[in-house]
């Protein structure tokens, strides 16, 4: 616990978000009857179980097995890539994305990995993947209820945009050096 106190107070993204987010809420039109404190407690909540996760050890059990089955460093990062796509059309991008980053930093612990890069692959790809379905982000829903479409309509429509954004997927992994 004070461990993790320490490491809020020393966090300076945590401090430039706090002290921006207080001076929008003191000089801005933000009120704050427009912060949804139902989203912030299920995100909460999310952190709080990946967090469990983490020190019962399940995702590094998890990173363990990825590393063991893929022979090569490219294939570790295809499979992480391919998890944030599709995991994402099936538990919204930022399940996938909060569950994967630690999966990540777990694995890149063995196998050096351009972080920032290899980050911003993974929240991307679990975006495009998330735009595949009606249910993989609240915009889709929105817009499925709005239009009244089915998910064949809907699916119809983003197929496109979903096997392009694949092609993308299995071309930005020829950018990760290839180590057995």
């Amino acid at each position: 616990m004070i461990n993790t106190l320490k490491r809020i107070l020393t966090d300076k993204t945590f401090f430039i978000t706090l002290i921006l987010s207080i001076l929008s809420l003191c000089f801005g039109q933000v009120k704050s009857t427009d912060i949804d404190f139902k989203t912030i407690m299920s995100l909460s909540s999310l952190l709080i179980i990946i967090a469990i996760y983490q020190d019962l050890g399940i995702l590094k059990f998890i990173a363990n097995y990825i590393v063991s089955k893929c022979h090569s460093t490219r294939l570790v990062f295809l499979v992480l890539l391919l998890c944030s796509f599709f995991g994402s059309m099936l538990f919204t991008n930022d399940v996938a994305i909060l569950t994967l980053i630690p999966i990540f930093f777990n694995i890149s612990k063995r196998i050096p990995f351009p972080k920032i890069f290899a980050i911003s692959l993974l929240t991307i790809y679990a975006n495009l993947g998330s735009s595949f379905t009606p249910f993989g982000n609240p915009q889709n829903i929105y817009i499925v209820s709005f239009y009244k479409l089915s998910v064949i309509d809907f699916l119809g429509m983003s197929i496109p945009f979903g096997l392009i954004s694949l092609i993308t997927l299995l071309f930005s992994v020829l950018f990760i050096k290839n180590k057995q």
